[in-house]
């Protein structure tokens, strides 16, 4: 069960990211829309640069992406995402200096890294881009390369404020827009997991047939019992019931029919006892009734009356009425016991006792504790 939620919560994430990537991609294009025929008349103003041809070439692999990504696997998307992006800015530096967009590029591309490929990989894509900006930085300080373009010339362009304002608007967009929707995304999920969390650990602890309490549960609720006991000073019942002639119904009836009995039983045992009070199905036919804070046994002998009036009553099967009895032993703590263990063999035993005995009764556990 485990590994099967594992595998499930693996494939949500790939599909939540892969969701992530696509919406980065779309944000991208709509990048290009506005940024290429900025950048195109920029040249106008500024003369032909390798940047404009790196931003034709890279425009035209990202309005191919966005058309063949959905044939194109989520590791690949990403890869080519964040390598266009690493050229945008390694080229944007050369051409226009500390000008340029490359230091927000680098923090866009480390970012994305860390989604899709975790910590480590993208610290180590960070560094790659820092040792390149250093190189580029030697070159400058060292005035092995100088700025393309006039930087004078450059500030006093309509179309070089516009490019930086529209990079800045859609970068922002790519940061705030698709992580939203992968953060709603993991939200989900996390909710999701919980749910399944809570219903492994419901089925664990109930019976899947009759929605009863089961062993597991029993047992905590029995220690309860017998807290509530020792606190208010008070007595605790355990009643173990075994049902008589259920073998024979299923055997002759088959499985459906002893399905039938086990979940009426079951509903008319739980209706026969507080809220306060715990009826679980151990496994078979057997049931445990955990009774907390009885003030004598005759309320005990009552109940115990109407457990096995209750059991007998038919069950209609189709054309047919089937019934069952029921025997039952009864321990008290502290009369007959110290611990749960104890009193639930204490109760086993009397259940045994009128198994001998003739059936479809009830006995007290009669020795006392020594």
């Amino acid at each position: 069960m485990t590994d099967k939620s594992t595998e499930s919560t693996d494939s949500s994430i790939a599909i939540f990211l892969d969701v992530f990537v696509n919406k980065m991609l779309t944000v991208g294009l709509i990048l290009v829309v506005f940024g290429l025929p900025s950048s195109l008349m920029r040249w106008l103003d500024t003369g032909f640069m390798p940047i404009y041809a790196i931003h034709i070439f890279l425009s035209t692999s990202a309005i191919l992406i966005n058309v063949f990504k959905g044939f194109i696997s989520l590791n690949m998307k990403g890869s080519i995402m964040i390598l266009n992006l690493m050229i945008v800015g390694l080229v944007s530096v050369l051409t226009f200096g500390l000008s340029g967009i490359g230091t927000l590029v680098g923090a866009v591309c480390g970012y994305l890294s860390n989604l899709l490929w975790g910590e480590k990989i993208a610290i180590k894509i960070s560094a790659i881009y820092i040792l390149l900006l250093c190189f580029l930085a030697f070159c400058y300080i060292n005035n092995i390369f100088t700025p393309s373009i006039d930087l004078n010339v450059y500030a006093s362009s309509i179309n070089s404020w516009l490019i930086n304002v529209v990079v800045f608007i859609i970068v922002t967009l790519m940061l705030i827009g698709p992580t939203s929707e992968f953060i709603k995304q993991h939200e989900k999920l996390i909710l999701e997991i919980s749910n399944k969390n809570s219903e492994i650990e419901h089925l664990a602890n109930h019976d899947k047939l009759t929605g009863l309490p089961s062993l597991r549960l029993a047992d905590d609720r029995l220690e309860y019992a017998i807290s509530i006991a020792d606190r208010n000073n008070s007595n605790s019942a355990l009643l173990y019931l075994d049902l008589d002639g259920f073998k024979s119904i299923n055997d002759t009836f088959g499985h459906d029919a002893g399905d039938m009995i086990l979940q009426t039983v079951s509903h008319r045992f739980q209706n026969a006892i507080r809220s306060t009070d715990t009826c679980c199905r151990i496994g078979g036919d057997e049931f445990l009734l955990i009774i907390t804070d009885i003030k004598d046994t005759t309320s005990i002998e009552r109940m115990c009356v109407e457990l096995n009036k209750l059991a007998c009553e038919p069950v209609d099967y189709g054309d047919k009425k089937l019934s069952v009895a029921v025997s039952i032993g009864v321990a008290i703590y502290p009369d007959n016991a110290d611990d749960a263990k104890s009193l639930r063999n204490c109760a086993d035993k009397a259940m045994y006792d009128v198994k001998k005995t003739g059936k479809s009764n009830y006995k007290f556990y009669c020795s006392a504790k020594t």
